[in-house]
């Protein structure tokens, strides 16, 4: 599977279950896309775990009264099909209630952030 794809599935299955931490294998982009979550507070925090030669990224979700359900995360880019925005493009299309995770030249970023250094990206994932 997909380590984004594994990502989400693991955030969104253990918040259904009102878990209070759930692990992922370590990578580079999910600790970036784990990053972008906790500072826009849609997870508590995030840790790395080491396992011998493998290492694991533990994260801690927020707890049920702080959340309405559970985190509503959708995959909008995939291995076959990416999908890219100009930033004119995401300015006309931002909204206040979710934040959509893009891959830009200079990192992986809210579109928030991506409006504000003026780049655009391919959309990893919308965040509600």
């Amino acid at each position: 599977m997909d380590p984004i794809s594994n990502l989400l599935c693991t955030l969104r299955n253990g918040s259904l279950a009102q878990k209070t931490y759930v692990s992922v294998p370590y990578s580079k982009v999910v600790w970036q896309i784990g990053h972008v979550l906790h500072v826009h507070g849609y997870i508590y925090g995030m840790g790395i775990q080491k396992h011998g030669a493998f290492s694991r990224i533990i994260f801690a979700l927020l707890p049920q009264e702080h959340q309405n359900g559970a985190i509503k995360l959708a995959r909008v880019s995939s291995p076959k099909k990416r999908v890219y925005l100009p930033v004119h493009h995401i300015k006309t299309t931002m909204h206040s209630f979710h934040i959509r995770i893009l891959s830009t030249q200079k990192g992986i970023m809210a579109d928030r952030d991506a409006v504000k250094a003026s780049l655009g990206g391919e959309i990893i994932c919308i965040c509600r």
